[in-house]
């Protein structure tokens, strides 16, 4: 059971790394820098890794290690591998077909993909880092686990924390309006789900969304993304 002052201190790091990603958000974006995409994508880059190593120094800080939020080896990599395979397959298929079938969302900052494969590989390096790993990393690890516990850390707070997480992800997706809110959490409450029932390791939820955004980032520079 945790006590008041060890939830007050939970709080607080809930409180600092969502702050922080908006932060370090706002200030990649604020820097002067020169009209050429590739210093750009290698300055954000480098600028979430930063955010990156924030949020494990907070880990530190309290005394946990990587496997406390879900970084650890999993028993078994070909499973992992496999299953983060096909967990990617089935994503890209679903909002596939739900883009098929009409479902709209603010796609317009893809648009610049179609057919342009340096800025393509540059971001797909960037978007490998910053999503694939670090939004896993931050969502469905750190504040996954610091939710989970502030609420007592039993299987009523790890399905509240679960909701919790979906719905900040989907808040950080606002940039693709509603629709792209409302897919993009519920992806995030599926994989939290999975999480939990793998027994809360990371890896096949990293080796999924890298695979899932590789796909992703190939479908827009072959054909762009689907029309909003």
């Amino acid at each position: 059971m945790i006590n008041s002052p060890g939830r007050v201190r939970y709080l607080i790091d809930i409180i600092v790394i969502v702050v922080a990603y908006f932060g370090f958000d706002a200030f990649a974006d604020a820097l002067p820098l020169p009209e050429n995409f590739r210093i750009v994508i290698v300055v954000s880059t480098l600028v979430k890794c930063l955010y990156l190593l924030l949020v494990w120094f907070s880990l530190r800080w309290r005394g946990d290690r990587l496997a406390t939020i879900g970084l650890q080896k999993p028993r078994n990599w070909f499973l992992a591998i496999a299953g983060g395979v096909l967990y990617a397959a089935v994503l890209f298929a679903g909002v596939y077909l739900l883009e098929r079938a009409g479902f709209r969302r603010d796609m317009s900052a893809y648009v610049r993909f179609k057919g342009d494969l340096e800025f393509t590989l540059y971001q797909l390096g960037g978007i490998t880092i910053g999503a694939g790993f670090g939004e896993e990393f931050v969502f469905r690890g750190f504040l996954f686990h610091r939710v989970a516990v502030l609420f007592g850390g039993n299987k009523a707070a790890w399905a509240v924390a679960c909701v919790i997480q979906a719905a900040l992800f989907g808040a950080i997706h606002a940039y693709q309006n509603p629709m792209g809110m409302l897919l993009t959490g519920t992806i995030a409450l599926i994989s939290g789900i999975v999480f939990l029932a793998i027994g809360r390791n990371l890896w096949l939820l990293i080796i999924a969304h890298t695979l899932y955004d590789t796909a992703r980032v190939i479908a827009f520079y072959l054909h762009g993304p689907p029309p909003w």
